[in-house]
């Protein structure tokens, strides 16, 4: 699990990030506790200390970092730092409860909403896996935890109003309620403001993150703003040398496709495709060997404004509420086991399909120059690879139970 890359910090007054942080020793976890608290800013009146963690109250809701005792994993030394927010209590675990949160977490960012197995607990929850050679991956669970803060506190009503159960209000074992709310909870502006403008993200980034990454990939198109990637799955076979195709269009599609990858001129090969893909899957979801990666940097959020959406789609295609199911049950184990996939963003459900969705905003990608940009588009095929297999592992081990 090694990732590549760093970049500059940004300091936006109510958020200071550091892409990179002077960290000496092995174990990063109190190091990366404390740069956490300092990102937030917490104040000590609303802050419970712990051994390698700390909660703290921005107003009603509690949010709880926390770094697990370092463990050794492919010759490094590795951290497991996680936040968390619980954000609504007594809830019924009901069908409509698990329908709900799947269609929520299609539009997540870098955390998941999560409703825990046995406690009738809805939390926003990310982790990461830091060492010392990605210590810039800290940059990210920064605006993660900020980000978490500020759209649980934002979220908690609401979703109470479409799930039932109540909002989970607490106070400081000291201090009490909070009455009025921190001015971290307003960072969603910060990052609005800088979604607005351009991502920077060329052509060139994609070919060379598709070059670079090429061990993890069965096949890869891509343009100007956008990737498209078949990983393996249950095997290495693209669908674009198996898929009968019996519509026109389609065969178009896929005869274009294959022409421009061949010559290597992928210029709007990306969006031709995840739709053979897509076919494909919708007719032999089971004889479909890869998992389906799209990387996207034309594409905002309706929250957030511009930035890099990243999606990964399964070829099972569970039906109804037992995709929703398998959804919240893939960000419960992302949430508690190890991994090795950064659990920034969530599981969710798109046409039948199992999908991971994660979004980096432009605040987070500021500034970076060519070998940042190119590095983070790197990781992202990695990391969605190592996610896609351990993916095929869970859902297989579930089905012959």
């Amino acid at each position: 699990m090694r990732a590549v890359g760093h970049g500059p910090g940004i300091v936006t007054g109510a958020l200071t990030v550091e892409m990179e942080t002077v960290v000496t020793f092995a174990d990063l976890g109190p190091e990366v506790v404390s740069a956490l608290a300092d990102a937030l800013q917490v104040d000590a009146d609303w802050t419970v200390r712990e051994d390698r963690g700390f909660s703290w109250w921005g107003h009603r809701l509690r949010q709880r970092v926390w770094a697990d005792p370092v463990r050794e994993s492919h010759g490094e030394q590795i951290v497991h730092v996680h936040a968390k927010t619980d954000v609504l209590v007594d809830v019924e675990p009901s069908h409509v409860v698990l329908s709900e949160l799947a269609q929520l977490n299609e539009l997540a960012d870098l955390s998941a909403l999560i409703l825990e197995p046995g406690l009738g607990r809805v939390s926003m929850q990310s982790n990461a896996y830091l060492h010392a050679g990605n210590r810039w991956i800290l940059h990210d669970l920064k605006s993660s935890v900020a980000l978490q803060a500020a759209e649980s506190a934002a979220v908690g009503d609401e979703l109470q109003k479409r799930i039932g159960g109540r909002v989970a209000e607490s106070g400081h074992p000291i201090s009490g309620r909070r009455a009025e709310p921190d001015n971290m909870l307003e960072v969603g502006a910060v990052f609005r403001r800088q979604g607005s403008r351009p991502t920077g993200f060329v052509r060139g980034d994609f070919s060379e993150a598709a070059r670079e990454a090429a061990s993890f990939v069965v096949i890869a198109t891509y343009d100007e703003s956008a990737l498209a990637a078949e990983i393996p799955y249950r095997g290495r076979r693209p669908v674009t040398l198996d898929h009968e195709v019996s519509g026109p269009v389609e065969r178009r599609l896929l005869t274009d496709a294959l022409i421009e990858v061949g010559r290597k001129q992928r210029v709007g090969a990306p969006a031709a495709h995840s739709t053979i893909w897509l076919a494909a899957t919708s007719t032999e979801p089971t004889l479909t060997q890869t998992a389906l990666l799209q990387i996207r940097s034309a594409e905002p959020h309706p929250a957030l404004g511009r930035g890099l959406v990243t999606l990964l789609w399964l070829p099972a295609k569970p039906e109804g509420v037992d995709a929703a199911r398998l959804a919240n049950q893939l960000n419960v184990r992302e949430a508690t086991e190890w991994t090795e996939a950064h659990l920034l963003g969530a599981w969710s459900t798109r046409d039948g399909h199992l999908v991971f969705t994660s979004f980096t905003p432009n605040l987070v990608l500021a500034n970076s120059d060519a070998s940042t940009r190119r590095a983070r588009l790197i990781n992202n095929v990695i990391w969605s690879a190592i996610r896609a297999r351990w993916a095929a592992e869970q859902l297989a081990a579930s089905q012959s139970n």
